[in-house]
């Protein structure tokens, strides 16, 4: 079991916590929700790319930070929300 972040943790108000619609909270407003602007910066995309591009760099940076590849899971959880954001729930 992993130890406790710096600043507290462990309240159901943490970042782990479930928020009304089942997904898992993070930082940042609505649970963990992230603007299209910030999806396009986190994938490292220029605003009006296609979704083979999104898929793409989705691809190219999950390899690196996936949780079994030794990445974080935290960086892997906002790969895959930016992804969702620009692709939409069902984008895969």
């Amino acid at each position: 079991r992993r130890p406790a972040p710096p600043g507290g943790g462990g309240g159901a108000s943490g970042a782990g916590a479930r928020t009304g619609d089942g997904r898992r909270g993070g930082d940042g407003p609505r649970g963990g929700a992230m603007s299209r602007a910030e999806a396009l910066e986190i994938l490292g995309l220029r605003p009006g790319a296609t979704a083979a591009e999104i898929r793409a760099a989705h691809h190219r940076l999950m390899r690196a930070a996936h949780p079994d590849a030794g990445g974080s899971d935290w960086i892997a959880a906002r790969l895959n929300l930016a992804r969702e954001v620009l692709l939409g729930p069902h984008g895969r």
